[in-house]
């Protein structure tokens, strides 16, 4: 497959105090041979114009934070009042990245509610996944502890699909709970291991009420030294699907780097089940 793409990044921020405002206007475009499909089923390619507009506000007053960050994204002339011309367009891509509320006690542990962006270690389970131009954020509640040697992250998450007055109806395509924990430790200054576990879960495609989780847990391990890094994971996942399967995999990566004056030499393997 071949997906060539070609993007403009503007950015601009300012900080007034506690407050800081930044924005952001990203035009792609972008030529699909083949992306996302099997090579048996694409047909003809395609070539796709869009962006992606952001403003950003981020306030600190003493142990409080607050994030608001509304973002319009769209194809080139996807306008709404078209349709009043009697042209069909797709509703605008008008949506809410973050949304948040935080309280920090003290330096060490901060505890923040609200949809947000969720990464951790090497983002291999949880990335910014902000490749596409809506990328993606989690309605969460969220604990962060930094310690000397240790950091501890955690969240859950529970989905519904809409107001409803009786039965909770969710689509099993999607994931109805999302919730993680992350211990991690350093040692010294070049050597940092950390324990990731991933809790998701379904609906049941028969019984709307009830969920079937997945587990997916492991050990990444990062190493730094003068000019040179590697880092390694390895995961493993179980549970059961929406169709009430058992499931089982294995995912391992190993990646490493070496830099030499301004240039990086990088390489790495990785093997899924």
């Amino acid at each position: 497959s071949i997906i060539i793409t070609v993007f403009l990044f503007i950015s601009s921020s300012g900080c007034f105090g506690q407050l800081r405002i930044s924005s952001e206007f990203r035009p792609r475009i972008e030529y699909r041979d083949g992306y996302r499909l099997r090579s048996a089923s694409k047909g003809e390619p395609s070539f796709l114009a869009s962006f992606r507009t952001r403003i950003h506000f981020t306030y600190r007053l003493s142990k409080f934070g607050f994030s608001f960050l509304p973002q319009d994204t769209r194809t080139f002339n996807d306008q709404i009042y078209l349709e009043k011309t009697g042209i069909q367009t797709p509703d605008a891509g008008i949506n809410i990245r973050e949304a948040w509320v935080s309280y920090s006690p003290n330096e060490k542990a901060t505890l923040k509610i609200g949809r947000q962006v969720a990464y951790i270690n090497d983002q291999r389970l949880l990335s910014r996944r902000n490749w596409s131009q809506d990328g993606t954020g989690y309605d969460m509640i969220r604990f962060d502890f930094h310690g000397r040697d240790v950091d501890l992250q955690a969240g859950v998450t529970y989905d519904l699909s809409s107001d409803n007055s009786i039965s909770n109806d969710y689509p099993d395509v999607r994931l109805r709970t999302f919730n993680f924990i992350n211990l991690k430790g350093r040692f010294a200054d070049n050597l940092e291991i950390a324990f990731l576990s991933v809790l998701t879960g379904k609906n049941d495609t028969t019984l709307a009420n009830d969920i079937f989780f997945q587990n997916t847990s492991g050990i990444y391990a990062r190493f730094s030294r003068y000019k040179y890094g590697i880092h390694a994971s390895f995961y493993a996942q179980w549970g059961r699907n929406s169709t009430d399967e058992k499931v089982f995999a294995v995912m391992t990566d190993i990646h490493g780097t070496a830099h030499f004056g301004r240039s990086t030499l990088s390489g790495g393997l990785a093997i899924l089940s």
